[in-house]
């Protein structure tokens, strides 16, 4: 048997998220699909995409950056 396993998407925990999704779009092309904010766990998500490739970003209202 042979498996054609390709990645769906990757998860990405970052600092600072309009930051981040700038940096998607400029150096990668990508797409912002969506952009959701989550006060009750504090925490930010959004998709990216390239072509059917997704990027998950993570931000954690108290992420600090280092």
């Amino acid at each position: 048997m042979k498996w054609n396993i390709q990645p769906n998407h990757v998860g990405i925990s970052v600092a600072n998220m309009k930051e981040a999704i700038s940096w998607y779009q400029n150096h990668l092309g990508c797409l912002l699909e969506s952009e959701e904010d989550f006060p009750e766990i504090k925490t930010k998500i959004a998709f990216l995409s390239m072509g059917s490739f997704k990027i998950e970003l993570f931000e954690h209202y108290e992420t600090q950056k280092i």
